[in-house]
């Protein structure tokens, strides 16, 4: 009598990782060009070309949105469910993945990884620079700042701004499929770089000192306002 086959194991060299892809915002409540290309529609296409890339090579990968809607109430719901779910999901590292906007300052351009927590500032470092290779955007360098999805995630953690949807030209580079492709190979590129190095950190570990306090006992807006008075 036949018995069924035992299913196949993921193979390649991100075979056992878990990798969450984060598109930021929803519901059009991200920034916007003035051509009128939003940044959660842009960064939810760059994520869905990026998860293939990675699933090719073993990675087992989730999406903390697939559509167009916020995954809770803006800010406080939104932000506490993206790292709930990465958490839930037992991820080795979680990547956040934005475009940016700054006011009265439309020549500036280029690629910027944010990082908080000490264990994924390698993370960041890695991925910035497969950034800069695959993309050819001016190296804006990685910063640490406790954004909450970063500062209140338990796993390597980073937020990329790929582009400024503020500088017409950038926008309408950064709003293309083209694009999307070029970034989410640079992003791809970048986990693979991160998850193929021996002894880099992987997976939660327990919050402490600022960032414990802080997101245990503070909603996110809460938490900027907190952090913002002490200039961190």
């Amino acid at each position: 009598m036949a018995t069924a086959s035992a299913p196949a194991q993921p193979v390649g060299p991100l075979a056992g990782k878990i990798i969450v892809l984060d598109p930021g915002h929803g519901n059009h409540t991200g920034e916007h060009s003035a051509a009128g290309n939003w940044e959660d529609d842009n960064v939810l296409a760059i994520a869905k070309d990026t998860a293939p890339l990675l699933r090719a090579m073993g990675a087992t990968v989730h999406l903390t949105r697939t559509g167009p809607n916020l995954l809770g109430s803006r800010n406080n719901g939104d932000l506490t469910a993206r790292v709930a779910k990465a958490t839930a999901w037992h991820a080795d590292v979680f990547v956040s993945i934005h475009q940016n906007y700054v006011n009265g300052a439309p020549d500036v351009t280029g690629v910027e990884t944010f990082w908080d927590n000490p264990n994924s500032r390698e993370l960041a470092q890695d991925l910035q620079s497969a950034l800069v290779a695959g993309t050819g955007m001016v190296n804006r360098g990685t910063r640490a700042w406790p954004y909450w999805v970063v500062a209140c995630n338990p796993m390597p953690a980073v937020l990329i701004e790929g582009g400024f949807l503020s500088n017409v030209a950038q926008a309408a580079r950064i709003s293309t499929p083209a694009f999307y492709a070029q970034e989410a190979h640079a992003i791809a590129s970048g986990l693979r770089t991160y998850l193929s190095t021996p002894g880099v950190p992987l997976g939660a570990v327990p919050l402490v000192g600022r960032n414990k306090y802080v997101c245990s006992t503070m909603n996110p807006v809460q938490a900027n306002v907190w952090l913002t008075a002490r200039g961190l």
